[in-house]
Formats: C-alpha cells, sequence, structure tokens
C-alpha cells in the first residue's frame, strides 16, 4: 500500500513570488520558518538511521565498485538528511545519452518543504529496492527493513506536526500577498 506524503496548496509557489515584490526580507524569514518547521522530519529521519551498518559488506567497501564516498558511515548517512525550501518543478523531459538510450523524467512540482538525503550510501540504502530487485534488496528485507527505510517512515511520524506550522506560515503568507491585491475604490 503507497501512502502519499504530500501536501498540496494551490498557490504558494505564486504567493511566494508575490511576496517578493512586497517585502522580499519576510520572504526570506518566511523561508527559514517553513525549514525550522521541517526539523521534526530530520531528527525522525536520523532516529531511523541504524548505528552500525545494516549488511556486514556495506561497513567494508563502497556500495559501488570504483565510486569513493558511497561506503557505509551512520553519522555520514544521518547528516546526509537535509530540509531544503522553496525548491522550483520541472516539466517533463526526455534526455538522450551518447550510448542512445533515452530516459523519461516525470513532471514534478513545486515543493515548499521537502527531505533530501545527499549521502550516497544512506540514499542507497534507503531507496533500495524501489525500481530493482537483486540479492542487496533481498538482504535487506530479510533484515526486516523495506523500501523507504528512512526518509517516508521520518515524514509520517512528523507530518501532524509539521503540516499545522507550515499551514500557519502559509496563512500569514497569503494574508499577505491577498492585502495587495485588495482593490480601493474612490479618491
Amino acid at each position: 500500500m503507497a501512502i502519499s506524503t504530500t501536501m498540496d496548496i494551490y498557490g504558494v509557489k505564486q504567493a511566494i513570488a508575490t511576496l517578493k515584490e512586497i517585502d522580499p526580507e519576510y520572504r526570506k524569514e518566511m523561508l527559514k520558518q517553513v525549514k525550522k518547521a521541517g526539523d521534526p522530519v530530520l531528527v525522525a529521519a536520523r532516529s531511523l538511521i541504524p548505528s552500525k551498518p545494516p549488511l556486514s559488506g556495506m561497513g567494508r567497501g563502497s556500495l559501488i565498485k570504483g565510486r569513493e564516498g558511497t561506503k557505509w558511515s551512520s553519522d555520514m548517512a544521518a547528516a546526509g538528511f537535509k530540509i531544503m525550501t522553496n525548491r522550483t518543478g520541472q516539466a517533463a523531459r526526455s534526455v538522450k545519452f551518447k550510448s542512445g538510450e533515452v530516459v523519461d523524467f516525470k513532471a514534478q512540482p513545486y515543493q515548499l518543504l521537502n527531505l533530501r538525503q545527499k549521502d550516497a550510501a544512506g540514499s542507497i540504502w534507503d531507496h533500495a529496492g524501489a525500481k530493482t530487485r537483486g540479492a542487496f534488496v533481498r538482504n535487506l528485507e530479510v533484515g526486516g527493513s523495506f523500501n523507504p527505510r528512512a526518509s517516508e517512515p521520518a515524514v509520517d511520524i512528523a507530518r501532524p506536526a509539521v503540516e499545522a506550522v507550515v499551514l500557519d506560515i502559509v496563512a500569514v503568507v497569503m494574508a499577505m500577498t491577498n492585502r495587495k491585491l485588495e482593490v480601493n475604490y474612490g479618491n
């Protein structure tokens, strides 16, 4: 069963753009408040990182042969979680590689608040099994961890508190931008 981890608020991107025109300093402050509102997600995600390598081989060497920086480290995986704000959306597109392979990317909506994993090994561990099945994924699942292992469960844990704070912030932003849209009649 898939669980949606998004909250759709329509017009936020336009409201933030309008806020940039009205009061750029408050826009910066508001984005800092939104980022701080995501702290419970960050704490929850970091708490779900195992203290020792999930599989014995993950601590011995790189998860991807020939690629440095993919060795498992619980500290690096925990520090790799970051809260991102004000991420612009992307249109659907296709990329053609020199090998002739064409990869299609889906459109992505604007994201006011987003949890990202910047550590390569942490990201591999968190999302292994999303698109492919193999011995690595089977071994992780035997250990009782299923895809996604930290990011989505962390969002589910902290969601109610974060949504309440973000909705309060968005309400203030909407009130400020709606004031700009008021029309004065008369002299």
